[in-house]
């Protein structure tokens, strides 16, 4: 018998809105879901929202895209402690760090309530950026769990980056694993927007919040008040104060076009990207960053920070990840694609395809999880 996973998860399917959380773990039990038993434990709504979903029961296991999962209608340490005693499980995977979820699940294992194996994924959580919001908090948090060694040596964490895993070694002394994401494809056949000298459409398409840092890319576009330019604006508005910024500085344009474009469910990601030549993320952090994947794979030209895992865009001629600091870069980037001729955008599309495409290999990914999977599960709780 196939040794028992669970993964716990603050959204799941049908959810969407939280972005990459959702798609690593998604990726991550349809390539391992022949190999290892694997149970999702998630919330019963979508993130943002407080409306449970429809049509769905909660509090027993059931069956979703062929993965069985547990929706709760109600996170507390009783039922979360019953759920896991049932199910009986080899290893706990938590897809969070600050979560309530994964912080429940850690008291209850202190408390010597769980035998499963811990592996903890921080998911970011952990960079300088991330903890920069709503620092006090996170730091406070921090100093209490080291406190009472809430998260022990017998926890393994899983990076997805080597930056990730520097972030951790900074303030943990825990082993650590090592392994990108499992990546979904777009699978539609994509055909890119026709390009002329002069004209140019950018897209952001992400949660709308201080670390995907919408409001440095509309502070780089003053410097194009340009009606042949088109920024258009797609994600959840997670942070509504942080949307009204925003908001003053798209009305302060005279001739830029800036458009909030709202939600996109995941199967309409490729017909969006059709729309554009260029991807507009100047996030603070991500530890993979999903939705720039598929950007690549698609063939938009990415203008990113360096502070994701595509850092090296420049050295293949792939794109742009530029230091935050160096706000003219971002502008003299815009410019020298602004200027493409339709040549000249092909194959700048085309070396993104290839550098994304060269980056990918999902089979040396899945071979690595299963082994930090079975290597966690036959761990010496004593050693």
């Amino acid at each position: 018998m196939s040794q028992k996973i669970l993964i716990v998860t603050n959204h799941y399917l049908p959810g969407f809105k939280a972005g990459g959380p959702i798609k690593s773990v998604s990726s991550l039990c349809e390539n391992l879901k022949s190999i290892f038993n694997i149970t999702i434990m998630t919330s019963s709504h979508d993130f943002g929202e407080v409306e449970p979903y429809k049509n769905i029961e909660f509090d027993k296991l059931i069956n979703f895209n062929d993965c069985n999962i547990i929706y709760l209608s109600n996170i507390n340490a009783y039922s979360i402690f019953k759920k896991i005693t049932l199910l009986n499980v080899d290893i706990i995977y938590l897809n969070s760090f600050f979560s309530k979820l994964t912080i429940v699940i850690l008291v209850l294992k202190k408390l010597k309530l769980i035998r499963a194996k811990i592996i903890l994924a921080p998911r970011g959580e952990l960079s300088q950026g991330a903890l920069s919001i709503k620092q006090n908090k996170k730091l406070l948090f921090l100093k209490f769990s080291k406190f009472i060694n809430l998260h022990d040596k017998k926890i393994l964490f899983h990076a997805t980056c080597k930056m990730e895993k520097e972030d951790i070694n900074k303030l943990f002394s825990n082993k650590v694993s090592e392994i990108p994401n499992l990546s979904s494809n777009l699978n539609d056949e994509f055909k890119s927007a026709s390009k002329s000298n002069g004209e140019l459409r950018l897209v952001f398409l992400s949660r709308i919040c201080v670390t995907k840092n919408l409001l440095y890319a509309l502070e780089i576009l003053k410097h194009f008040d340009n009606k042949n330019i088109i920024f258009d604006v797609y994600g959840p508005k997670e942070d509504v104060n942080y949307w009204n910024q925003c908001n003053i500085i798209i009305n302060s344009y005279k001739f830029l076009k800036v458009t909030y474009k709202g939600v996109v469910i995941p199967t309409d990601i490729s017909k969006v990207f059709s729309q554009y030549h260029m991807f507009f993320l100047p996030t603070k952090n991500e530890n993979f960053g999903h939705v720039i994947v598929e950007a690549m794979q698609a063939g938009l030209i990415p203008l990113i920070s360096d502070q994701t895992p595509w850092n090296d865009l420049q050295e293949h001629d792939a794109g742009y990840s530029l230091n935050l600091t160096k706000k003219y870069i971002f502008v003299k980037s815009i410019m020298t694609v602004l200027n493409f001729s339709q040549e000249e955008f092909n194959s700048k599309s085309d070396n993104v395809k290839r550098y994304i495409d060269k980056r990918l290999d999902n089979k040396i990914s899945i071979t690595k999880y299963t082994m930090m999977f079975e290597n966690t599960i036959h761990l010496d709780e004593n050693s």
